[in-house]
């Protein structure tokens, strides 16, 4: 058995993946991993509920500094799981009179439960930095293991949204990112 912990990005002692990868070192066991998510890496590094942009400042450069770090110290041994997500800007940003509003919970726990679309799927309004994330992942540190589109996206409670309509959507967005995951490949190696 093997067990992937996973950190997230409303967490109050492990937000970030640094902290997820000191917990499974300290644990120091085979069968003790990293469950890794896209969508907790974007909202603790470059996504932002508050603002219109729906980005933090220096987010751009937050981001590439960890991603960078994940690829040149994370052990690939280490990483159980890899779970992709997108999410839709806020529009309106997030606030007391959001339609999400929720005062039980953290923002990010309300993001994530109502606007985590497939990755690419700007048609529901995707916008967060998965293709660099996944690069990370996938290219730079060369993870094959398990991976999955994790999404909670309202729509799919619609009923026109059943499990195969779904299946096609995640389908699709796997396809698109793979190929443009494949064409910032041929790019870095023709240059």
């Amino acid at each position: 058995m093997k067990i992937a912990y996973e950190n997230l990005a409303w967490s109050t002692h492990c937000s970030l993946w640094q902290e997820a990868l000191e917990i499974v070192n300290e644990v120091d066991r085979e069968n003790f991993g990293l469950c890794l998510d896209s969508f907790h890496i974007a909202v603790s590094l470059w996504a932002d509920p508050f603002t219109p942009s729906g980005r933090q400042v220096n987010g751009d450069e937050r981001l590439e500094e960890s991603m960078q770090l994940f690829v040149d110290t994370c052990p690939v041994e280490k990483i159980f799981y890899l779970q992709l997500s997108d999410g839709e800007c806020m529009d309106p940003p997030y606030s007391e009179s959001h339609p999400w509003y929720d005062p039980t919970l953290e923002v990010g726990h309300v993001w994530s439960n109502e606007a985590r679309p497939f990755p690419l799927e700007t048609e529901y309004g995707a916008y967060m930095p998965v293709e660099a994330i996944a690069r990370a992942f996938l290219v730079g540190k060369g993870f094959s293991g398990w991976l999955s589109l994790e999404t909670f996206d309202r729509r799919m409670k619609e009923e026109k949204n059943d499990p195969s309509a779904n299946a096609r959507r995640a389908a699709e967005s796997w396809r698109h990112l793979k190929e443009r995951l494949a064409e910032g490949q041929e790019i870095q190696n023709k240059s």
